[in-house]
């Protein structure tokens, strides 16, 4: 059977414009691929061609002038050229397995397409920003050496914008290499006077004086093409990152990270990556408190306390006595967070954050929580912050918006639910008002009656063939549309727009959205002020030994999480506090993200400006997935957030209870290290996929 894919791919055409000839030339294909490539081997795949032909004659299907025609006709292969901007081959992965799961491998060969809900300029600017991160990590810890010396150079593949390279000559400030292409470059020192020798995660040697401290001739080595046209000398970082941004409204992904180099490590840590979320954590604990009627001025002690055997501290080993909420979460104290977890109780802090969307089963049950000792996703946390963004409700993350087969019909449209009951799509509407009218005149045809139609929504709204899971949204589907595909995909569901539930009461989340501003303003994310906005909260997360450097923050257009360590968990460094490793990450995508947005903050009736959009589309065909940028503007016009002024209370004080004398044995390794920033140093099995909302 000639695939519709191919047809596309290798001639640009849809599968009923083929010639003969080009019909034969697909048939041929799929006895020896590579052998019979049109581009690869022409010749080979004309003979090919030719004895099918010649076979269709013999056979009776086409006619001696038929055959004539298409043995003289040349390959004319025409490929399909998509436009690849855009660095996404973590969501391809995630659109792959998601689509394979649910409908079977054939759909890799179905020429569908799926309109991702992406952002590419999001995209563009979470790649470079993890990149840019991971380098400094690097630099800061210095310089491990060339990766081999004298070895063929098409032995080493290129990662990111690293190419590998051959040392040709060692100057006294500089040195030459050659790359696989061919070209000569030259590494200047202002490109590798950043080498100094890493010794370990703590130490490093001093700067070097000329190349040959760095480099000899035939070392093989990376270089890095600078904005300026110079080079850079670079290394594959040890060191990962990952980073997710959410639509606050919808949970719609606007970007997501997975790591270093898809190449280099097919693991997901957006996705996949469970890890300790340290100090991230506190700000969900502090609003279970506000939740039960604490107040951002309410005091709480900052003194020293003793549960068992186990004495935690402060990172910075200080007590400040009596403190109010608000300052003991934008200064990271551990002993505020620990008494509001006594006094809250631990059942009722771990059933909130399972409504945050952690999941409860990873969660300690004991104080250790208040520091997070538990472990969380990167995805989880983005999730988890919306609700800060938002305004109180819980969105379902999702990245994949629409599909279509290859008559481009719609068979899938996303319909999350919403943040903001008023905020309504209006293309869904739209599309959706255009499927039922088909889907009538459809039944219409076939003498059905308005009983049928009843009866068949009906017994869909019922059926026990709906999946639900943890993750799941519970709503009523309606089929819609034709159902000619041939894989009998579910087809277009059609439904009102849902408000998201609401998990906090709206005061709480304007009052922790105002504390998580604060931490930025005047708090352990103090040099996130370098952007110029006070319209940004978050917080900031490092583990025991600095294992984990987390940022978590927000603006009312999106929610985005960042993470840096390594894949087996060792220190980065003493120094590799969150504020330090990951905040840098999440201010370069901020930077990018929030370019001509308005000044807006989170209220208790929020409703945040949409972006305009350029959307990722994504394509199965036989040889796999090509992406293709879409431009897609929301033409919906939300209003102004309504600014509300909250009244304070009189302060109350917080007086710890015996909630449990078990907390010892996890909290001993989950000290939360968060400090304001300080200078920089200078000397698991794969989880389930998010489901498209039903």
């Amino acid at each position: 059977m000639v695939s519709r894919a191919a047809a596309k791919k290798y001639y640009s055409k849809s599968l009923d414009n083929l010639t003969i000839a080009e019909m034969a030339m697909l048939a041929g294909l799929p006895k020896a691929p590579s052998k019979y490539n049109p581009v690869a081997n022409p010749s080979r795949a004309l003979t090919r061609r030719n004895w099918i032909i010649g076979r269709m004659h013999e056979l009776g299907y086409i006619t001696k002038a038929q055959h004539d025609e298409a043995v003289n006709s040349p390959v004319g292969i025409k490929l399909y050229q998509e436009k690849l901007d855009v660095n996404m081959p973590y969501l391809a992965e995630m659109t792959r397995a998601t689509l394979v799961e649910r409908y079977g491998e054939q759909v890799m060969h179905s020429g569908w397409r799926v309109r991702l809900t992406v952002d590419s300029k999001a995209q563009t600017a979470a790649e470079a920003a993890i990149l840019t991160g991971l380098i400094a990590y690097e630099h800061r810890h210095g310089w491990r050496g060339a990766e081999a010396n004298d070895e063929p150079l098409e032995n080493f593949q290129r990662y990111s914008n690293m190419s590998p390279a051959k040392v040709t000559k060692v100057n006294s400030r500089s040195f030459e290499a050659i790359l696989q292409s061919g070209e000569s470059v030259t590494v200047n020192w202002s490109g590798m006077s950043w080498a100094r020798k890493y010794i370990s995660a703590n130490r490093i040697g001093y700067y070097p004086n000329n190349a040959g401290q760095i480099v000899s001739k035939n070392d093989i080595v990376r270089v890095i093409p600078t904005a300026n046209g110079n080079w850079q000398l670079g290394q594959i970082p040890k060191i990962q990152g990952s980073l997710v941004s959410l639509n606050p409204e919808t949970g719609a992904v606007n970007a997501l990270v997975g790591g270093f180099d898809f190449k280099h490590s097919k693991f997901n840590r957006a996705l996949q990556g469970w890890r300790q979320p340290g100090s991230t954590i506190k700000p969900l604990v502090y609003t279970a408190a506000l939740e039960k009627g604490y107040r951002p001025d309410s005091i709480v002690s900052d003194r020293p306390i003793q549960v068992g055997d186990w004495k935690p501290k402060n990172s910075d080993e200080r007590f400040l006595g009596d403190i109010t909420l608000r300052r003991g979460l934008y200064l990271s104290r551990n002993l505020v967070s620990i008494r509001l977890l006594q006094a809250i109780g631990i059942s009722d802090a771990r059933n909130l954050l399972d409504e945050f969307g952690l999941d409860k089963e990873k969660l300690p049950t004991t104080l250790s929580l208040a520091l997070g000792a538990g472990q969380a996703t990167p995805l989880q946390m983005a999730t988890a912050y919306s609700t800060f963004a938002n305004g109180g409700h819980r969105v379902q993350p999702y990245f994949i918006e629409q599909i279509y087969n290859y008559k481009n019909e719609l068979l899938f449209q996303a319909n999350p639910l919403q943040a903001c009951a008023l905020c309504f799509n209006e293309q869904l509407e739209a599309v959706n008002k255009n499927l039922i009218e088909e889907y009538n005149k459809s039944l219409e045809d076939k003498n059905s009656t308005t009983e049928e139609l009843a009866t068949e929504s009906t017994e869909l709204e019922n059926s026990e063939n709906v999946e639900e899971t943890d993750e799941a949204i519970d709503l009523t589907v309606y089929d819609a549309g034709p159902q000619s595909d041939r894989l009998k995909a579910p087809v277009v569901q059609y439904i009102a727009a849902k408000q998201a539930p609401r998990i906090l009461k709206p005061r709480v989340a304007f009052e922790m959205a105002d504390i998580l501003r604060d931490v930025v303003q005047r708090g352990t994310a103090v040099r996130a002020k370098a952007l110029g906005r006070d319209d940004i909260g978050g917080k900031t997360g490092t583990t025991n030994e600095a294992k984990d450097a987390w940022f978590a923050g927000f603006h009312p257009t999106n929610a985005t999480v960042v993470w840096m360590g390594f894949d087996q968990p060792t220190s980065m460094g003493r120094r590799e506090y969150g504020g330090v490793a990951a905040l840098p990450i999440w201010m370069d995508f901020m930077k990018a993200q929030l370019k001509d947005t308005p000044n807006q903050w989170v209220s208790i009736n929020n409703r945040s400006k949409s972006k305009k959009q350029q959307q990722q589309i994504i394509e199965m065909t036989d040889d796999g997935i090509i992406t293709d940028d879409d431009d897609i503007s929301d033409n919906s016009a939300p209003a102004k957030p309504v600014k509300t002024q909250i009244q304070q209370r009189k302060p109350t004080v917080a007086e710890p209870t015996a909630d449990t004398n078990n907390s010892a044995a996890q909290a001993n390794n989950s000290r939360s290290n968060d400090s304001v920033p300080q200078n920089p140093l200078s000397v698991t099995p794969v989880q389930r996929m998010p489901p498209m909302p039903e």
